[in-house]
């Protein structure tokens, strides 16, 4: 169960939450609560084991994060607007370079929305639509984290001084791309203003995209968004919880 702003629950559905052990999320501003039943999720030797992961490792699947990250924009953004795109930086070697993989992040962020063709007067609302739609996302990702075991606040790309989830942030990067990048100028169409629109509208748009089916690139099958989600998680969760498991980032097409 996902709270919004000045959203409510009764104490009889509180108990009836706990009772049948769904955790509780709740985001005003900010700030995040979570509300779960004791030990649920809760898996101390894979918290542990990511707590303690090397150095090495921690930035390998950090670097493969960002770079399913940057390919992935560079595709969605070429069959968008129908031409490639050229970030005037050479990703792969600042990846392999680069200990701020965050700032990567940012930089590659902030130069597609300055390319964008005829939108110089939206092009901040834009990026602030896809923010939007991302942190939404986030939201859902944290809930698939966590009936992982995972501890949401202990990340490889996004800083945990910034992100109250920083790890939920970091898979998003792997599923926006093909999501929201797309789908935030599928409403730029739709809206005047597309930064307006109001939050109970977006939620439902997200819970929609999340029902969605997009080919999964180790099942070549259609699977929904969510249980695609569910799956790269648990990716995650592997590769941490078996120091010879590699990462498999996902890169996914157009559903």
């Amino acid at each position: 169960i996902i709270l919004y702003e000045n959203g409510i629950i009764t104490t009889s559905a509180l108990a009836l939450a706990m009772q049948k052990r769904i955790p509780i999320v709740s985001f005003y501003k900010s700030t995040m609560l979570l509300l779960q039943p004791p030990d649920l999720f809760i898996k101390p030797e894979l918290i542990k084991a990511q707590s303690t992961l090397s150095t090495k490792k921690a930035h390998m699947i950090a670097s493969k994060m960002v770079k399913s990250y940057i390919d992935g924009l560079h595709a969605s953004f070429e069959n968008i607007f129908g031409k490639p795109i050229d970030l005037k930086f050479d990703a792969n070697n600042k990846i392999n370079t680069d200990k701020l993989l965050y700032q990567l992040v940012s930089e590659t962020e902030s130069r597609i929305f300055e390319l964008i063709p005829n939108r110089e007067k939206t092009k901040n609302n834009l990026y602030t639509l896809f923010q939007t739609l991302k942190t939404l996302l986030s939201h859902h990702i944290l809930i698939s984290l966590l009936k992982q075991g995972l501890h949401p606040c202990i990340a490889f790309v996004h800083p945990e001084k910034n992100f109250d989830i920083p790890l939920a942030f970091d898979i998003s990067l792997e599923i926006a791309p093909a999501t929201i990048f797309p789908l935030t100028f599928d409403l730029a169409n739709k809206y005047t203003n597309p930064a307006q629109i109001p939050l109970p509208t977006l939620l439902k748009i997200i819970n929609n995209l999340l029902d969605r089916k997009f080919i999964h690139p180790m099942f070549n099958k259609p699977l929904s968004l969510q249980k695609i989600i569910d799956v790269q998680t648990k990716s995650l969760a592997k590769s941490i919880a078996t120091p010879i498991a590699s990462y498999n980032p996902l890169l996914l097409s157009g559903g």
